[in-house]
């Protein structure tokens, strides 16, 4: 299975669109200084988290990931696996869009929905779900919209991270 795509939540990819702290959305997160207690997913302990920050606060961040289809795909099965965590409880969804040569979405496919961790420093949650992208021949790009709460506990630690891979499952 040819990798399609391998990213990272990351500052450039991700905003946040509701924050109990408040302040002006969208905001862009912001890169939390690596813990030894966080767990690394593949390396990376590049944690975000929002900008305004407060104990027992809930956070909604929004990536995207861009991959191109091409133009002569009758039928392209993708995998999807995104893996991440949080140091307090983390629910993420996935969406797949297909976007034409304008611009416009003309398809959408819901991926996985409402995946949870287990809440911790050290817990780390894969979620996954399979999709088939058919008569892609106006097709030029697919994108994948990652939506994830956090909540904080009372210290109010609730730093985010997690990486998307989409694997080709087989080109017809």
């Amino acid at each position: 299975m040819p990798i399609v795509l391998q990213s990272f939540t990351t500052p450039a990819n991700t905003t946040i669109v509701a924050n109990t702290a408040g302040g002006t959305f969208p905001q862009t997160p912001v890169v939390v200084t690596p813990s030894a207690t966080a767990p690394f997913i593949d390396g990376s302990n590049a944690y975000i988290w929002a900008p305004n920050s407060a104990a027992n606060q809930t956070v909604t961040f929004v990536s995207r990931f861009t991959f191109p289809l091409g133009l002569l795909n009758v039928a392209l099965p993708v995998s999807v696996n995104y893996a991440f965590s949080g140091t307090e409880t983390v629910i993420v969804s996935g969406v797949l869009e297909v976007v034409n040569l304008l611009g416009i979405v003309i398809a959408t496919i819901p991926v996985f929905t409402n995946v949870v961790n287990a809440g911790g420093p050290l817990s780390v949650e894969i979620a996954s779900g399979d999709a088939l992208l058919a008569l892609q021949l106006l097709g030029t790009n697919a994108v994948l919209t990652i939506t994830s709460t956090v909540t904080s506990g009372a210290a109010g630690t609730g730093n985010y991270l997690g990486q998307v891979t989409v694997n080709e499952v087989i080109a017809i």
